[in-house]
């Protein structure tokens, strides 16, 4: 299984006339799309690798990540028509980058915040399933 992460800034707190009920995450945006708290889910070395190519603020800013939406999905297979023999996967990332830019899209619509360019894609496992 792969995903799409788009971090979202933050989620209504204790300044807010309504503050958001943690307790409500995963919260389901549209099909295959939520709101999650991901914090949890990266190790606290997940992002040296990145440190000498991005540069110490921007994975700063990546491990800063509190809540994203998130897209799951699993690769389409890639079957020869005459044999049915599997050759392969098609990612279908570029699908899912555009569904979760789009609901980011409409929820800063409904809700003007900052917005920090952080996508993220990877493989499903352990907890990100």
């Amino acid at each position: 299984m792969r995903f799409t992460l788009y971090p979202i800034y933050w989620l209504s707190g204790a300044i807010d006339d309504e503050p958001f009920d943690l307790g409500k995450l995963p919260f389901d945006v549209v099909e295959n799309v939520r709101i999650e708290a991901v914090s949890h889910q990266f190790r606290g070395d997940e992002f040296d690798l990145w440190k000498k190519n991005l540069g110490k603020d921007l994975v700063r800013e990546l491990e800063g990540v509190e809540y994203a939406l998130v897209h799951r999905y699993e690769p389409l297979p890639i079957v020869n028509p005459l044999t049915g023999e599997r050759l392969g996967e098609q990612q279908r990332t570029n699908e899912s980058e555009t569904l979760v830019r789009q609901v980011a899209a409409c929820l800063r619509l409904i809700r003007p915040m900052r917005q920090r360019a952080l996508e993220m894609h990877g493989s499903a496992t352990g907890l990100w399933m």
